[in-house]
This record gives structure tokens, C-alpha cells and sequence, in this order.
């Protein structure tokens, strides 16, 4: 199984083969930063592609299926705290 790679830009660029940009995605916000999501073929051979979501200063290289399953996670999440909230209005 392959690890998320986490890389700061600022401190070293770190250099290897990150595989073939498939697609960009629509630019994301966090806070004050902005970050471009782009899909991406895997450098290895039989892996699953990868989901990059990176700015100048941060890169997050995940692999799809995890960005799905934490994609999920943060929707679901998202409905169970709107129903507490409702819940607690009443």
C-alpha cells in the first residue's frame, strides 16, 4: 500500500517521478490559501491514480481512493452536525 505524500515546498523541493497530470479541478480555499486539485495517473505501475492538491507553498499527493473516503467522511460528518444542530434548536 502506498503512504500520502506530504511535501513542503518551502523547506526542499524533493524530486521524484509523480506520475502524469490527467485533469485539473477547480481551485479550492482553506482558510486564506488557495490550492489546485488535479487528478493524476500513478507513477506505479498497477496503482490507483492519485488526487494532488497543492499551492506554492504545500503539496498533498493522495491516492484516489482515499481522497474518496475522506471526502465521504467530511460529508457525512457535515449532515450528522447539521442534524445536532437542528436537534438542539428545537
Amino acid at each position: 500500500m502506498r503512504l500520502t505524500n506530504i511535501i513542503n515546498i518551502d523547506d526542499k523541493m524533493l524530486r521524484y517521478n509523480m506520475g502524469e497530470k490527467i485533469k485539473n479541478y477547480e481551485k479550492i480555499k482553506i482558510g486564506e490559501q488557495e490550492f489546485d486539485v488535479e487528478l493524476n495517473k500513478s507513477h506505479e505501475k498497477n496503482d490507483s491514480k492519485s488526487i494532488h492538491i497543492q499551492n506554492s507553498k504545500f503539496r498533498l499527493d493522495i491516492p484516489d481512493f482515499e481522497f474518496a473516503r475522506v471526502a465521504a467522511a467530511i460529508v457525512y460528518a457535515k449532515k450528522q452536525f447539521d442534524k445536532l444542530k437542528e436537534n438542539a434548536n428545537e
